[in-house]
């Protein structure tokens, strides 16, 4: 059985200031407790070292899987999927004019966002959520203080 090492435990959640790595989605918002996610999967020989791990929401976590790529749906190349310790959030994502939905600006954004017209990660599944969480959800990005280059 796995045992995560409690020592990266507090670093990636000061790292992440408790929100998914993904979908920027603050843990508090939520009623799920958000798990540490090994970035390349240790079923594709990922280790469990700092720079492997990020801070990730059940649902980003679930629907990643083992997965590191995935087809860019507007090259139909197959594009890296988002590593939230080395890739900065804002240079492959960003926010529509309403703030609601995320969008993908590079073939690693559209690859993490979008996969053959169905959601990869599913960052913009948001059900039944009120808009006044989706607006919760948009403001913790601008308050999100983690940096790959601060890692």
């Amino acid at each position: 059985m796995f045992t995560f090492p409690s020592i990266f435990s507090a670093q990636l959640r000061d790292g992440f200031a408790n929100c998914c790595a993904y979908c920027r989605t603050a843990e508090d918002l939520t009623v799920a407790i958000f798990e540490f996610e090994h970035i390349i999967p240790r079923s594709a020989g990922g280790k469990t070292v700092f720079k492997n791990l990020c801070l990730a929401c059940p649902t980003c976590n679930r629907f990643k899987a083992d997965r590191t790529a995935a087809p860019d749906p507007a090259t139909q190349k197959e594009a890296l999927l988002f590593h939230p310790q080395r890739d900065l959030w804002t240079d492959h994502f960003v926010w529509t004019e309403d703030a609601t939905e995320i969008t993908g600006l590079t073939p690693t954004g559209r690859a993490t966002v979008y996969q053959e017209e169905a959601v990869l990660l599913r960052l913009n599944l948001i059900g039944s959520m009120p808009r006044v969480c989706i607006l919760c959800r948009r403001e913790g990005l601008v308050s999100f203080r983690y940096s790959a280059a601060s890692v």
